[in-house]
């Protein structure tokens, strides 16, 4: 950073953070820890795709009336909680961990219940990036609803397909979701740097 000149060394009294330079470092901190949990989250995304698409395929095999219980309950909690960000969180981690504990294998369950506080940061982030558009908490819930329906029905592929299709549309979502953000920073940088130039020409 002192390369940068955003720190200097002065002789005798220490390293000090050059004032003008107090916000340029914030957004620069900001922007690395914000790149870090995307990185996250797609990387936590990956393991999901692997555990649970193999969880949803079980448990359309092994589920038992209580085990189907428990994912419905979930399911139910999620529909009622469009405008209560924490309940549609809890319940969105149950309906997966539910489906796992279905599968009757109890290394299943226990990966996912290890995983349960990475999945729920996870699952924040992309209920936030989904839900930022109009229509798209119907069309999670209904994604949830056509997971749950072919496992209680024992269509274990189609379960494993639909499980697959609702992670890799949440990383494309996202991916989109991180190209627009790009697109808005750019429109941004370039509307400051018009408004510099004609400062900078008002004051000749």
């Amino acid at each position: 950073m002192e390369i940068n000149g955003v720190i200097e060394v002065r002789p005798g009294d220490g390293t000090f953070i050059r004032k003008s330079d107090v916000q340029s470092l914030i957004e620069q901190l900001s922007t690395s820890i914000i790149k870090a949990e995307d990185n996250m989250v797609y990387e936590m995304l990956e393991v999901r795709r692997v555990i649970e698409t193999e969880c949803a395929f079980l448990a359309a095999q092994r589920a038992n009336s209580l085990d189907l219980q428990n994912i419905l309950k979930a399911l139910e909690e999620m529909a009622s909680s469009e405008h209560d960000e924490e309940l549609g969180l809890r319940a969105d981690l149950m309906f997966h961990y539910s489906i796992a504990q279905a599968t009757n294998n109890s290394i299943f369950a226990g990966l996912v219940h290890t995983l349960s506080d990475q999945m729920k940061d996870t699952i924040r982030a992309t209920r936030r990036h989904r839900f930022a558009k109009p229509g798209h908490f119907q069309e999670t819930l209904q994604e949830h609803k056509d997971i749950y329906y072919s496992i209680a029905l024992k269509e274990a592929d189609k379960a494993k397909q639909l499980m697959d299709a609702h992670i890799i549309r949440i990383r494309e979502e996202m991916a989109t979701a991180t190209l627009e953000s790009i697109g808005d920073n750019a429109k941004i940088a370039s509307y400051k740097n018009e408004i510099v130039h004609r400062n900078a020409e008002g004051d000749k």
